[in-house]
């Protein structure tokens, strides 16, 4: 038995979780839910490389060589 399915909990928001849900109710193949599970990783990784790009424009390599050079 499954259980209820609420599109609004925060752990229905998972990657991947509508997918699998709407594979178990019978609505996607188990191979159409896990491609579109996914793209949306893809999907998910690909944002979070644009957020961090944004947000981190003008910081500074910092090389692990300077390591020694850190007082302790």
């Amino acid at each position: 038995m499954l259980p209820l399915w609420d599109p609004a909990a925060q752990w229905a928001k998972a990657i991947g979780a509508p997918d699998l849900i709407a594979h178990l109710q019978g609505h996607l193949t188990l191979a159409e839910a896990t491609e579109r599970a996914i793209i949306a990783s893809r999907q998910y990784a690909k944002a979070q490389r644009i957020w961090f790009r944004g947000r981190m424009r003008n910081w500074q390599m910092w090389q692990a060589s300077n390591a020694g050079l850190i007082a302790p």
